[in-house]
């Protein structure tokens, strides 16, 4: 396994997942650059595996980011295994490797929703190696503590954190919740004369006759100026 091409191993690990237990303990290979190129998108990596490999180019590339994300970023995964080098690797190895990592997991190119978690540890190993290779007490090492000060991944979760403004909603004043309360009863009375009219017609519309017949007219007549006659042909 150690001598195989990392592409070969990444194409094994796409077969057969089960592996990747056993690939972890081993040292990653060399040209594991190529891999993280090819996942990148780069043409000439892409190119150079698919006349190694004879496989179809979505393929290759699928091979290419399974293995990186299990060979690279699994929970106990070291800082050294985040930027894909061996732990003598130098500043250099591990600036090219940061690049093309990041042209991997950059939003343009990568649209997976774990792309900017992965991206995150990537640019805390760079700053944590970084700041392991400055002498201790350097004045250069101090200022920069001092001004940009990384976040490590356990309180990633708390600078993100969003504060909601408070703002304040002005109560309706007392004449508009009165007037409010008038339209209330309003439209309740008038809701319940359409029911009335729609569900009670004899009620509503026939007792008004027999209302008014119940009115004595004689009365009325006698108020009015009629003759006496009138008033007792109503009477019988």
């Amino acid at each position: 396994m150690a001598g195989q091409r990392a592409i070969n191993l990444a194409l094994d690990l796409a077969r057969m997942p089960a592996l990747a237990a056993a690939m972890r303990k081993q040292t990653l290979p060399s040209d594991l650059l190529e891999v993280i190129r090819i996942a990148a998108g780069c043409p000439e990596a892409s190119k150079a595996a698919l006349a190694a490999t004879q496989e179809p180019l979505r393929v290759i590339r699928a091979a290419a980011i399974f293995y990186l994300e299990e060979m690279l970023f699994f929970p106990d995964a070291g800082l050294h295994r985040n930027l894909g080098v061996a732990a003598d690797a130098s500043k250099a190895q591990m600036r090219l490797h940061m690049r093309w990592l990041l042209q991997w997991l950059h939003p343009d190119h990568n649209s997976d929703e774990t792309a900017a978690f992965l991206a995150a540890r990537v640019i805390n190993a760079w700053h944590e190696l970084g700041r392991r290779d400055r002498p201790e007490g350097s004045a250069s090492s101090a200022r920069q503590q001092r001004i940009s000060p990384q976040p490590s991944p356990n309180n990633l979760r708390r600078h993100a954190t969003m504060r909601v403004r408070w703002i304040a909603v002005p109560l309706p004043s007392v004449p508009s919740a009165r007037r409010r309360g008038q339209r209330a009863i309003i439209l309740f009375l008038a809701a319940a004369a359409v029911f009335a009219l729609i569900f009670l017609p004899d009620a509503a519309l026939f007792g008004w006759p027999s209302f008014i017949a119940d009115i004595p007219l004689g009365s009325a007549t006698a108020q009015a100026g009629g003759d006496a006659s009138t008033l007792d042909v109503t009477r019988k």
